[in-house]
């Protein structure tokens, strides 16, 4: 992950941290690679505030567990982030329940710590 990504990771966490004091270390996990999602295609600074500015991502993503990650656009790796981060988890050998939780972090459904991922994230 870029030094952005990493810092913003970090901060997301300590938040995390201080509003859930009892959070799981899988949540925790969850949480610091939140957008791990985004290193397969680095952004420029002037896509990262252009895809900041005007995309938006639009209700549940797609499956995209076994596609190309080499040819997306800026806005593809936005709006795709949260899966394509799970898949690099779980072909890494990660934790399923890491990998989910930040397949859910944008749209998190009833998924409680999901939501703790989103809602600490809205706030940094």
């Amino acid at each position: 992950m870029d030094a952005r990504d990493r810092e913003h990771a970090v901060r997301v966490t300590k938040k995390l941290i201080r509003l859930y004091p009892d959070s799981s270390l899988i949540l925790q996990r969850a949480t610091l690679l939140h957008d791990c999602g985004k290193l397969v295609r680095p952004y420029n600074v002037f896509e990262r505030v252009l895809v900041g500015f005007l995309y938006k991502v639009q209700g549940p993503e797609a499956q995209v567990l076994n596609f190309n990650t080499q040819n997306l656009s800026a806005s593809q790796v936005k709006r795709f982030h949260p899966q394509i981060g799970s898949s690099l988890i779980l072909n890494a050998g990660g934790d399923a329940r890491v990998a989910e939780i930040v397949a859910r972090h944008h749209h998190p459904g009833s998924d409680s710590d999901a939501q703790k991922v989103h809602q600490v994230d809205e706030l940094e």
